[in-house]
This record gives structure tokens, sequence and C-alpha cells, in this order.
């Protein structure tokens, strides 16, 4: 059975589900759970696959699944793949992003696995973040890319399963697919209420990327929480931080580790009441993020916790 991640969220929400699953430590499973999935096994590294951020499908017995296995990221690749060098040479449009990673232009049409939202689920004006979603070549419908692109692909990721599947829409071999412009907006999953929700739109029509690691951040006086992804828009690797907190944020900074300071944007009010979202996209290591009310007092001095586990790791 094929389940998009649109079905599993829902499914997961749904009253009749007894003993329910605890959903915000499902979602909040780790960053590096949301990037690689079910890449674990197999006589090919993550390493040799060169994979990045992104949303990685798993073929099986039973159909294609989107469940999540935590990995460990290896240390990254210094040079492009054979199949990366190529690629950059013959696919119009492919632009080199880091040492091993290129990034291909966007199709301009969604992925075998993506499902378009109902309008109706986007409960506010969707805010350009400026960032965009990136997945692999065998997402897409033969003849979207050259064959033996994705051919070469789909060898090195099945050399990376084991018995119980392999992945598909990994950027093996540092290939990533850009797939368009990320927006935040509150997107609705049951009823009147609605969380925030990282969503994109392909030609006429929306599409859920990612939801944040845990909902905790709305809640009233609760502290601020901060989430990730992997960027290239700006033609290099650079990492997108969203943070929300409870209350006014008027303006944000994204301080990296070496003391080097990115201004944010904040919305405040604009994708769920009485809340703040902030974002940027930062170059390097983020240390932590200073969110300052009207007057520029400090509303909150939030160091990034240090992380172990996937867990921890999703909300930092």
């Amino acid at each position: 059975m094929t389940r998009t991640v649109l079905e599993l969220e829902r499914s997961l929400r749904a009253p009749d589900h007894l003993p329910g699953p605890d959903l915000a430590t499902i979602r909040s499973d780790g960053r590096r759970r949301r990037r690689f999935r079910r890449v674990v096994g197999g006589s090919t590294s993550l390493a040799a696959l060169g994979l990045v951020a992104g949303l990685t499908w798993t073929v099986t017995a039973d159909g294609v699944s989107g469940d999540e296995v935590a990995v460990d990221l290896p240390p990254a690749p210094t040079e492009l793949s054979p199949l990366a060098k190529r690629a950059l040479k013959e696919v119009p449009g492919a632009t080199k992003v880091s040492a091993y990673q290129v990034v291909l232009p966007d199709p301009g049409v969604p992925t075998e696995m993506d499902e378009p939202i109902d309008p109706d689920r986007i409960r506010t004006e969707p805010i350009d973040l400026g960032a965009h979603a990136y997945t692999g070549v065998t997402l897409w419908p033969r003849g979207t890319f050259p064959e033996w692109l994705r051919a070469g692909i789909a060898r090195t990721e099945r050399a990376a399963g084991d018995e119980s599947g392999y992945p598909v829409g990994s950027m093996a071999e540092g290939i990533a697919v850009d797939q368009g412009t990320q927006s935040l907006a509150c997107v609705s999953w049951e009823g009147d209420d609605c969380v925030p929700a990282v969503v994109r739109r392909t030609g006429s029509e929306w599409f859920y990327d990612w939801g944040m690691g845990t909902d905790n951040f709305l809640d009233q006086w609760a502290g601020m929480e901060v989430f990730s992804q992997d960027d290239f828009s700006t033609g290099r690797a650079t990492t997108l931080w969203i943070a929300g907190i409870d209350g006014e944020v008027a303006r944000a900074d994204f301080i990296q580790t070496d003391g080097a300071v990115v201004a944010g944007a904040a919305a405040y009010g604009q994708v769920t009441e009485g809340d703040s979202m902030m974002w940027a996209n930062v170059p390097g290591d983020l240390a932590k993020v200073v969110a300052y009310d009207a007057e520029g007092h400090v509303i909150e001095d939030h160091e990034l916790m240090p992380c172990d586990s996937p867990v921890e790791c999703e909300v930092r």
C-alpha cells in the first residue's frame, strides 16, 4: 500500500487509533529521520550515496513506504561523484552547490509521491521563506530526466538497501532536484484547528513539505523552539532555520558559532494567533537565536541545545 506523508499524519491524528501514538514524539523523531529513510544496510555507504536533506521513500515488498529510520551522518564526500560530474556537464541548468553536491533545476511538475493539499486546508496566507525544497531524481516519472541519470541513481539506491527495502528519491550520488520555493502557513488536519507547516506550490497546486517537530511553542508562556532544513537556493549549501515562540516578536538575530549575525525575518500572528515565527537562511553553524520586542529588549536568548539523538536534534 502506498501512503503519502499527508495521509500518514492524518491517520495518526484520527481518534479511532486507540491507544494512540505519541504524535509529538513521532513528529519530532529527528531531522535526520526526515532526511534519510530506510537507507541502512547494503554494500553502499551513505557517504558514497552523498545523501542530503529531502523526502526519501522506501520500496518494499508491500509497496512504497514513508517509514523513517534514524541513521548517523557519515563524513561528507570531498568531491563530486562521476555521475554528479556528468549531470553537471550534460543537464541544462545544473549547478554545483558544494564540493560534492549538484542541484538540478525544478522540472515544474509534481513528483510521483506528491499529493496536493486541499486549498481550504491552508488557513493563512502562505509566507515566502526564501528557501526551496529538494528531493531526489527517482521520485519523478520516467522521461523527466535523462535515463542514464535515473538508472545510475536507481542502481546506487538499490545497492544501499537490504532485505526490508531500498530508498527512492534520495540524494544519491550527491544529486538533488529543486522543487521550488517554500512557504510557511497554518495547515489544518481536522476541524478548525491548524498548525504551522512548510508548504510549496507547483503550478496551481499547493503541496505539504513538513510540519514542525512539535507544537509546544504555541502554548502560552512556552519557550522558543527551533527547526531546520538544508537549502541550496543561494547557490551554495546553507541551512534554513525556523523558530517559533508564544507572544509578539519584532525582530530576531540568528547568531552563528563564529559570532556572525544573520538578521532574521519575523511574523507575529500571521501563522497562528498570538505567536511569532522567525526564520533565516544561515551559511554557517548556528549557535543561538535571539528574539527582541519592539523596544529592542530581549524576549529570549535561545542557545541551541547539543543533541545526541534524532529526537533531540529535531527541536533545538
